[in-house]
């Protein structure tokens, strides 16, 4: 993983209390890379060589004569839980998913499916997961051995290297909690190299910061393939594979119905759990700015996404926000109920 070295000198100053309001995690994310390019002339960054172009996402073999139902699973953070109700309703009405893609939560839910688990399994999981710890920032137990030997002798709670120039922490979290999570839960495949090869094949979408195009995993460890879609800038470090360096994949590709399709899908429905209308009114405040922009390019993501789909399935989601964890019941119900909405274009996909 490409990091940035905080410096063998002590870690000075204190740590400033400093709680960030969730509402602006996008805005601030934003600002971290914003941030990050400016600060380059300060620092001494390590030389990235240019990796190949992202590979094309190869397709999956065909068995079978009927039309094979693939589905793109679409990001928006805790909104994402809607998609378990949209499974749960295609297994109670007989319709298979013979090929799956997913983008940051959508990874999450559609990499967990595509391990062999219903949505009764999956409502289990989610629902008893302990989201704040998850996605929060990073508590004593999760730190790295350096990390923990740094507080220990310095209790502060932001900390700025000096070896390499001023250089800020590069994640509110560590990513450990979420990769032991990960690790658990996709155990059983953890030797698979070809996530065709998963009960369900499956593929993720993430953003490659070196050639700022969209990388796709085909191959395993299916944890760093869910992991890397997941890497929210600011709330998690980017994931290094072979030379690139990945982010969260909803700025490019939302809803991956064109991955889906790709694969060898006959027909693909995409499932929708963001916004889509556009605002009455804009807050212009800085922080909100930039919240507002990249909140307009997963609009237009989402939009093209869409767009490729054979299906749409969008889950009216506009009265809960993206960290609404705890209302995953609630969430869960309103996926089946858009699922539901849509029964006269589904059922035909029933077998």
């Amino acid at each position: 993983m490409l990091t940035t070295s905080r410096g063998s000198a002590r870690t000075v100053g204190r740590r400033l209390t400093h709680v960030l309001g969730r509402s602006c995690a996008a805005a601030l994310a934003v600002l971290t890379l914003v941030a990050a390019g400016c600060a380059a002339p300060m620092q001494q960054v390590a030389s990235v060589a240019a990796p190949p172009v992202p590979p094309a996402p190869s397709a999956v073999a065909r068995t079978g004569t009927r039309p094979r139902i693939g589905v793109a699973f679409g990001g928006g953070s805790a909104r994402g839980l809607a998609h378990v109700g949209v499974i749960r309703w295609f297994e109670e009405h007989r319709i298979p998913i013979d090929l799956a893609a997913g983008t940051s939560m959508g990874a999450l839910v559609g990499g967990i499916f595509a391990t062999g688990l219903n949505a009764e399994e999956l409502d289990q999981l989610l629902g008893t997961m302990d989201w704040d710890a998850l996605f929060g920032n990073s508590t004593f137990a999760f730190k790295n051995i350096r990390r923990k030997a740094d507080a220990r002798a310095y209790p502060s709670y932001i900390e700025f290297g000096l070896k390499r120039g001023i250089v800020a922490p590069p994640s509110l979290n560590s990513g450990e909690q979420v990769e032991r999570f990960l690790a658990r839960i996709t155990a059983a495949y953890s030797d698979v190299e070809r996530l065709d090869d998963l009960p369900t094949p499956f593929r993720t979408v993430a953003v490659d910061l070196v050639t700022a195009s969209q990388f796709i995993f085909d191959k395993g460890p299916l944890a760093t393939a869910m992991r890397a879609s997941m890497s929210l800038p600011l709330i998690f470090p980017a994931v290094d594979r072979d030379g690139y360096v990945l982010v969260d994949g909803g700025l490019l590709n939302n809803i991956p119905a064109d991955v889906v399709r790709a694969m060898g899908a006959d027909r693909v429905v995409a499932i929708n759990v963001g916004e889509l209308e556009n605002p009455e009114s804009l807050d212009l405040s800085m922080l909100q700015a930039a919240n507002n922009s990249v909140t307009a390019m997963m609009r237009a993501s989402t939009r093209i996404g869409l767009s490729q789909a054979d299906i749409q399935i969008n889950v009216p989601l506009k009265d809960y926000g993206s960290l609404d964890w705890r209302r995953s019941a609630d969430l869960v119900r309103e996926g089946y109920k858009a699922a539901e909405a849509m029964r006269d274009q589904l059922l035909p996909l029933a077998v």
